[in-house]
């Protein structure tokens, strides 16, 4: 590439990441909360909505205790889940698995899971969604209280 086009593509670059909140400090996250029978609370920090961010969305999720993640799948992304604290259950496609901090879940588009805190502490995690948009969902959720669509009978754990 020409040095000229290379100092035009770092120029876009710069331009682009000084626009964008790039350090979010605790407390930064855009805050939701869901009530009701599984009562839990998001926190958005990198959205297309928030930062513009392209190819992920990322937050924090702490699941009440003796509350759960319902059985869900994710028709268009995938998902990472990192526990940071408490203790829990995660279920993948009907295998369980024990949660413990530092535990880390990958979904592929199309895996049916779901989280049961199991402690006596909030479950906390952090996800990352790739392409971005389910965060979309946690709005709608913490609004409306209504939760996942519950799964087909064949599906339900």
């Amino acid at each position: 590439m020409c040095e000229k086009l290379q100092g035009r593509v770092r120029g876009a670059r710069e331009e682009t990441a000084m626009k964008k909140k790039l350090f979010f400090r605790p407390g930064e996250a855009e805050p939701l909360r869901m009530t009701g029978k599984a009562p839990r609370g998001w926190g958005i920090v990198v959205s297309p909505d928030g930062v513009g961010s392209e190819g992920l969305s990322f937050g924090m999720q702490d699941v009440d205790v003796g509350s759960s993640i319902p059985y869900h799948v994710h028709d268009k992304e995938e998902e990472i889940l990192f526990f940071w604290r408490g203790q829990g259950k995660c279920v993948v496609e009907g295998e369980e698995f024990e949660i413990t901090p530092g535990s880390t879940a990958y979904f592929p588009i199309g895996v049916w899971h779901g989280i049961v805190n199991t402690g006596d502490e909030p479950l906390r995690l952090t996800w990352c969604f790739s392409p971005p948009g389910y965060e979309k969902e946690f709005r709608r959720m913490s609004e409306t209280g209504e939760d996942h669509e519950a799964p087909p009978p064949e599906k339900a754990i």
